[in-house]
């Protein structure tokens, strides 16, 4: 047995099928053999519903496809289904139990800090991958002065980050940001012309400048310039990860080794990316190749990643937050012990 499936072993065993009953109540179901959990092979019925929701398709969150398209999660005896939610449902439907992850690390911690019972239990990002794409004719940041600029709902890391670079280069104050609530409404938005440029997740900028003939990539994660924080990983509810530490122990597990794929097989994951996204070849790669990188493999942020955030969400929030007000929306304690269970120490630090 490997060493990244002995969070399947006979010893937990007991504990978990006890749980079978509160799991099942939650929409979680299953109870297989550790076997089964280890290889993989168990059937449906003996493996754990879990259901993670995101904004949207997007290699910022590339390990939950790529966990999904190499058996990982069924390795670690979860059956997961990835579903599509506004970025304005994320925490309602986290907090409710509509589904018990979300991989936003900026949308739960902001909320966390505005006192929701949510927790970010894993970071596989040191940066928000974010880039802006625009039409033909602009050609420099100063050709947007009067333009608009379609992006994520008003809470969403893409919108707060969109103000942060306007301001930064002056035209905080020139620049009209459409936010919408969802990914196919912004593209449509830029690709029908109704707005001058789309600020989004990198995939979703990049497949949107193969439909527009002579649009162009302005600002790419790179270009941002952003000090490496804490980013994409894995969140859940309080009351879930108080309820069911051993389904959040295997989803961290499985996020960790989707990683470590992700970061040591390029191509590979550009190919998942490119069936999963609906990019092209040339897209895929391109995509991975800005994303990797951000993409780490390890237990915890660091104090400076998350004192990165801590002035992001100070200037989104108004107000002072501090580096032990951020710490009090992680608790990456089940990372740090799947960590130390898998053997990598050569891969596991930035890419």
């Amino acid at each position: 047995m490997s060493s990244s499936a002995s969070l399947a072993t006979r010893g937990k065993r007991i504990g978990y099928c006890i749980a079978v009953a509160a799991l099942a109540a939650a929409g979680l179901a299953g109870c297989g053999s550790s076997s089964d959990k280890a290889s993989g092979s168990g059937g449906g019925s003996h493996l754990v519903n879990v259901t993670v929701a995101t904004p949207g398709p997007s290699s910022a969150f590339g390990f939950l496809w790529v966990a999904k398209d190499q058996g990982i999660f069924a390795k670690y005896g979860l059956n997961v289904k990835i579903e599509t939610v506004s970025n304005a449902a994320q925490i309602p439907g986290l907090v409710k139990g509509s589904f018990q992850f979300i991989p936003q690390a900026g949308t739960s911690e902001r909320a966390a800090l505005q006192g929701q019972p949510v927790v970010n239990v894993l970071s596989a990002l040191t940066n928000a991958t974010s880039a802006l794409v625009v039409r033909p004719g602009i050609n420099s940041l100063s050709d947007l002065k009067g333009k608009t600029i379609a992006t994520a709902s008003a809470i969403s890391t893409p919108t707060l980050l969109a103000k942060a670079y306007l301001q930064k280069n002056g035209l905080g104050d020139s620049v009209k940001l459409l936010s919408l609530q969802n990914e196919q409404a912004q593209e449509t938005a830029f690709t029908s012309g109704q707005a001058d440029g789309l600020f989004l997740n990198l995939d979703a900028a990049v497949e949107a400048q193969g439909k527009v003939k002579g649009s162009k990539m302005l600002a790419t994660p790179e270009d941002l310039g952003l000090p490496a924080g804490a980013q994409a990983g894995l969140a859940t509810s309080q009351s879930f990860l108080k309820a069911h530490p051993d389904v959040v122990k295997d989803m961290i597990g499985a996020a960790l080794e989707a990683t470590k794929y992700s970061i040591a097989h390029p191509d590979e994951t550009a190919a998942i990316y490119a069936k999963e996204f609906g990019a092209t070849t040339d897209e895929a790669k391109e995509i991975y190749s800005k994303i990797k990188p951000y993409i780490v493999l390890r237990g915890a942020p660091e104090d400076a990643e998350l004192s990165a955030n801590a002035a992001s969400d100070s200037s989104a929030m108004n107000k002072t937050i501090t580096l032990d007000d951020v710490k009090k929306a992680w608790n990456t304690t089940l990372a740090e012990q799947v960590f130390k269970q898998l053997n990598c120490p050569d891969v596991c630090a930035k890419s």
